[in-house]
């Protein structure tokens, strides 16, 4: 099917025959529901609904698109999120909270598009994981989110002031390439 010169959705509809003629539903292997919208209004009330149960976000596709070899790096994928998201490892501790009155921590980003990748900048630590503070041991990942890389200074930030930490990563538990990056498994 890789190199099938067809659009996305009649890919889509191969796909769904060729799992359904593999014998009774495995839950295993699905092919994801495709939902059409209408208009960005219509995607952003998708995006708010998918986010709401607990989704990550979106990933919108050009019914025309041809499959390319290689990473979607063109025009025919896009990945919508409410708020972009990155990982950076903990290099220092703040011993004043930030504005919003949350624990804070000195990280650098990992992988943060446009991100000055030497500066170090502050992440708060969401109410959710206050319980976990000050564990946070120099060295840990962390995942955060924010809205827009500056252009002044290359630090992810958010409107509401420091960006903030989503998930801990725990190497002994977590399978993410970046806590086991020579795992090859």
């Amino acid at each position: 099917m890789r190199h099938m010169p067809v659009a996305y959705l009649q890919r889509l509809e191969k796909a769904r025959a060729r799992i359904a003629a593999t014998g009774p539903p495995d839950r295993r292997i699905v092919v994801a529901p495709v939902i059409q919208v209408a208009d960005a209004a219509a995607k952003d009330a998708l995006l708010r609904r998918v986010v709401a149960r607990g989704g990550e976000g979106l990933v919108l596709r050009r019914n025309e698109a041809r499959w390319r070899a290689g990473t979607s790096k063109d025009r025919n994928v896009l990945k919508v999120k409410q708020w972009l998201d990155a990982e950076a490892v903990v290099v220092g501790h703040k011993n004043a909270p930030s504005t919003a009155n949350l624990p804070t921590v000195k990280v650098q980003a990992l992988n943060a598009p446009n991100a000055d990748p030497s500066t170090t900048f502050d992440l708060s630590v969401s109410r959710e994981e206050q319980p976990h503070f000050p564990h946070f041991p120099l060295g840990t990942t962390v995942t955060f989110r924010y809205r827009q890389i500056s252009d002044l200074s290359g630090v992810p930030q958010t409107a509401g002031g420091a960006p903030q930490i989503v998930r801990i990563h725990d190497p002994l538990i977590c399978d993410c390439c970046f806590c086991r990056p020579d795992d090859d498994s």
